[in-house]
């Protein structure tokens, strides 16, 4: 799915699926469409349009460092507001 450009989205790593849905209703309620990508290294989303902020689940990979997962995430989208969440783990 191709996002209209201008459109205001935001990026989150993350396979856990209630969180997918969470994130993506509290965002969609202020506008702001989410796509979800399951590995720091599937960024950026080409399709996304105007990106104002990256969401990573740190969960995402619990065997890899919070400072690499956030590293790796942000060389997808240098100049984004970042955002880093965790579970449990």
């Amino acid at each position: 799915m191709h996002v209209a450009k201008g459109t205001r989205s935001a990026a989150l790593v993350s396979r856990h699926g209630p969180t997918c849905r969470r994130v993506a209703q509290s965002l969609g309620a202020a506008g702001v469409y989410v796509r979800t990508s399951p590995f720091p290294s599937e960024l950026p989303v080409d399709d996304l349009g105007s990106v104002v902020a990256l969401l990573v689940d740190l969960d995402v990979s619990p065997g890899e460092s919070p400072g690499l997962l956030v590293s790796e995430a942000r060389r997808g989208y240098p100049d984004v507001p970042l955002m880093a969440t965790a579970g449990v783990d």
